[in-house]
């Protein structure tokens, strides 16, 4: 089990290289936090000080991307949308990153329920509140 500075438990998924022109060769690690269930890419040397933190415990204000839009229009009511289990029970979900986080659900699948771009995920539907 590795931690990071923060005291934040993570697995080391796979370390690669990229170039970058002036740099050269940078090693970078994909890094899988356990509690959040979320994969970022960190530099390697960060990685290996323990340098870094779980990005997706960060929230951004900023809406440019078709995701943070939807982001933006859920968080204007106190309930984000409803998920309806694989026993046909309705919950009203008002944090979906720890919603997710505690029912092993995949963040991005979810917000594509939410959008129409796929009907279930994990046998979770979900509908806009």
């Amino acid at each position: 089990m590795n931690y990071n500075n923060k005291d934040q438990a993570y697995t080391e998924l796979g370390r690669f290289h990229v170039y970058e022109g002036a740099e050269g060769e940078v090693q970078y690690c994909r890094v899988k936090f356990l509690h959040t269930k979320h994969v970022q890419i960190v530099k390697s040397n960060l990685v290996d000080i323990g340098a870094f933190e779980d990005e997706s415990l960060i929230r951004k204000h900023q809406t440019k991307t078709k995701d943070e839009v939807v982001d933006a229009e859920l968080a204007k009511t106190s309930a984000l949308f409803t998920a309806v289990d694989p026993d046909g029970q309705e919950i009203d979900v008002e944090n979906l990153e720890d919603f997710c986080a505690l029912n092993d659900l995949d963040e991005e699948a979810v917000k594509a329920c939410l959008n129409g771009e796929q009907k279930t995920h994990k046998k979770w539907s979900f509908k806009t509140a």
